[in-house]
């Protein structure tokens, strides 16, 4: 349907499937639909333009809908209004101005005499409207003239209440919520700390499956519609909350509520006005902060660091072009290091599977590290694991106290405070990082020091590690982002996951890394052309005026940039030159020989191949929270032989002086025991001596100086054939798959070394 280029196809398809009202199997696969093919709809952006004035006067109903709102309109008008909303005349087929005709259709209550109301709400006649508003971009329509959340909160005050059905099947902690809120009423509801707090303990109560597209979910989300209602009134208290709430900016919580309504629209809109909730009251209060808080201009202006650390590099390279200068200091890609290391451990300990993916996965692989003029990092989680992420979130506590303030054993027991999340929080906290829930457009979380500088009008500093949601993680079609617009990936290249090196951090990625980083960029030629950044994500922006697009946009090829900086050769098949495979391999199995016994987790990987059922049995997404430890078999204990499985691969990582830092070296194993079983190991090589075979004598001295490792074999000697050359020999990743009946198992050494696993 995206691909019509008749609008008028996309309006009648839609005004069919809508024409079967309270059909949840009909609204829900529409509400997926409607967000993707939304914003290529010209008229969804709801602005007068595209509102054409040939057969009803658009600019003078709005005038008259928002006049009768303050009282200043006339009762002619107020005729004309009410015959223009129920006499059909805005048909969708027809209308271009969307959100015109949503708008004037939830204003249609207030000019309805009460048994007109009635009869109105009780035939939902409005249902069409109410699923096209819930689908739409609501972010959006905050940058459009019909403000569709003044209007409904104006037709909710004149509708009369059902207090009985709003807390039917409410738990203790939402009737408690409710009763605060219904006290206060939404619109001089006082968001204070304690408030703040009760929202958080409801939301910690989201299902699992809360956020996912309708497709992707396996069993119902809501109980009652108190619940569903209790949690969007929650993440609106929490998007007003000060200062920062529980680190929940207001576009996620925007997006929070209209995700949470979505999965209502059976009730229809009448449910939501009689609702004693404050939803509609707090819609209008959020999105005018949302406004206030989108408008940085003059925060950015006055950001003098920015352009401090531009000069700074510019001094450092001044033969190099502004695109590709480093947007960020040594001591911030330090901090942004050490935040993907605090960030991956974090994801271990909370079961959430994720990727590296765009400018980390190809700085991972033509870099060995960051690209030089790359400011941020990302990873992208499968959008399943949004509300448990949120509860990571919540589960730091108070933005501006610490975790210990927030105590839920009082609301939750033991359990919760002791759960795979909980602990992933405190990790967070330990290491001095914490993560945001963010979202205008696009979702993203972001995770950034708890002291460092913020972003100019954002909750969170910088830098920041962007934390991305992937769409399909089960079966079906892989797409990076988003389920609409993101960029489709083949199973194939997507799973199962392996592990990429980055400046010293295994990190989890694609399958084929190359092959995904060709498709993610359209086919261009990634490895040998450098495309300078276009977002100085300092600022969080990209960069917009005319005067700007040299200091952003630019591509050359990543030769003429070598002399600066480091880059990395192709991964190409053998080993290194002078590198023996039956010395490096006696290496390996010494390092192996001394691994404790593997500790297994269930495999969270899908399928690696195009699957369109979404209800392919999932044990251990089932089973994360009930096992406490990793699993150990005896039968499932690493056994001699550890032989290749494939040709070795190794690539080259060169200074911008010409000399060699390191070879990393990917090798695929297979073992006698368990059965099976299959592993990738990741191997670096440090040179140790220099040409001629000579070294300098502190050099050799802190070779070996790694205590932690010693036991193990951390790090070992690897002589060349001729005793020209030696490398410094360690193992950054081994990771192993096997299986135990139908359940798939993986260990990862590394992690299980560090905790991760526990």
């Amino acid at each position: 349907l995206r691909q019509f280029a008749d609008k008028s196809g996309i309006i009648q398809a839609m005004k069919s499937l809508l024409g079967i009202p309270r059909r949840a199997h009909v609204v829900l696969p529409l509400l997926h639909w409607f967000t993707s093919v939304a914003p290529t709809v010209r008229a969804l952006q709801g602005s007068l333009d595209a509102c054409s004035e040939t057969e009803i006067p658009w600019t003078d109903v709005r005038n008259a809908v928002f006049a009768y709102l303050r009282g200043e309109v006339t009762m002619d008008r107020i005729e004309t209004l009410k015959d223009l909303g129920l006499r059909g005349g805005l048909d969708p087929q027809e209308c271009d101005c969307w959100y015109g005709w949503i708008t004037t259709r939830f204003f249609l209550p207030l000019v309805l005499d009460e048994e007109q109301q009635e009869v109105a709400l009780q035939e939902q006649i409005f249902h069409t409207e109410f699923v096209l508003w819930l689908g739409s971009p609501w972010v959006e329509m905050l940058d459009s003239p019909w403000d569709v959340p003044t209007v409904l909160a104006a037709t909710a005050s004149v509708v009369a209440k059902d207090s009985a059905a709003s807390t039917d099947g409410c738990t203790p902690l939402e009737s408690q919520l409710h009763s605060r809120a219904e006290a206060a009423g939404g619109g001089t509801l006082e968001v204070g700390a304690d408030l703040a707090k009760l929202a958080a303990q409801v939301l910690l109560h989201l299902p699992e499956e809360a956020l996912a597209e309708g497709k992707e979910r396996t069993e119902p989300l809501w109980g009652s519609l108190c619940s569903a209602h209790a949690a969007a009134t929650a993440a609106l208290i929490l998007g007003l909350a000060e200062p920062g709430g529980f680190r929940v900016t207001p576009g996620y919580a925007y997006r929070l509520a209209q995700k949470v309504l979505q999965s209502t629209s059976e009730a229809g809109l009448a449910a939501l006005l009689r609702s004693t909730w404050p939803i509609v009251t707090l819609l209008p209060r959020l999105a005018a902060r949302l406004r206030t808080v989108r408008d940085r201009g003059q925060l950015i202006s006055e950001d003098t660091l920015a352009e401090q650390v531009v000069e700074a590099s510019a001094r450092e390279y001044p033969e190099v072009a502004p695109p590709f200068l480093p947007p960020a200091s040594q001591v911030e890609k330090l901090r942004l290091l050490h935040g993907l290391a605090a960030l991956h451990a974090a994801m271990a300990v909370a079961r959430v599977p994720y990727v590296a993916i765009t400018g980390t996965l190809l700085g991972a692989m033509r870099h060995h590290g960051f690209v030089p003029w790359d400011g941020d990092a990302d990873i992208c989680a499968d959008i399943r694991d949004e509300a448990r992420l949120l509860r990571l979130v919540l589960l730091q506590g108070p933005a501006s106290g610490d975790p210990q303030d927030f105590q839920l054993a009082s609301s939750f027991g033991l359990e919760l405070q002791s759960s795979h999340v909980a602990r992933a929080a405190r990790v967070l906290h330990s290491a001095g990082f914490e993560l945001f829930a963010q979202a205008e457009r696009p979702l993203t979380f972001k995770l950034s020091g708890q002291d460092w500088l913020r972003v100019p009008g954002k909750m969170y500093g910088y830098p920041y590690v962007d934390v991305w949601f992937c769409h399909g993680w089960a079966g079906g079609p892989f797409s990076l982002q988003s389920a609409g617009f993101g960029v489709p990936m083949p199973r194939e290249l997507v799973f199962p996951r392996r592990k990429v090196f980055f400046a010293g951090l295994p990190l989890w990625a694609f399958q084929d890394p190359g092959d995904s980083l060709t498709n993610y960029y359209l086919g261009s030629d990634w490895f040998t052309d450098c495309v300078g950044h276009a977002t100085f994500h300092r600022q969080e922006r990209k960069f917009s005026e005319e005067t700007e697009s040299a200091r952003f946009d630019r591509k050359v090829p990543c030769e003429s940039l070598a002399k600066y900086f480091a880059f990395a050769s192709k991964m190409q098949p053998g080993l290194p030159e002078g590198v023996s495979e039956k010395a490096l391999m006696a290496r390996l199995r010494a390092w192996v020989s001394l691994l404790p016994e593997p500790s297994w987790e269930l495999d969270p990987d899908g399928p690696g191949e195009d699957e369109s059922e979404f209800d392919r049995p999932e044990p251990w997404r089932r089973a994360r929270d009930e096992i406490s430890r990793p699993l150990q078999f005896g039968q499932l204990a690493l056994g001699a032989p550890l032989a290749l499985s494939g040709q070795a691969m190794h690539s080259r990582l060169t200074k911008c002086d010409g000399s060699t830092m390191h070879f990393l070296v990917d090798l695929a194993l297979h073992l006698e025991r368990p059965a099976g079983a299959r592993c990738q190991a990741m191997l670096r090589l440090r040179p140790l001596l220099g040409g001629g075979g000579t070294a300098s004598e502190p050099q050799l001295l802190h070779a070996f100086a790694e205590p932690a490792g010693a036991a193990r074999l951390g790090g070992q000697l690897l002589e060349a054939e001729g005793g020209e050359e030696a490398w410094l020999l360690d193992t950054p990743s081994f990771v192993c798959r096997t299986r135990l009946g139908a359940l798939g198992l993986y260990w990862s050494a590394e992690d299980a070394a560090a905790g991760g696993g526990r």
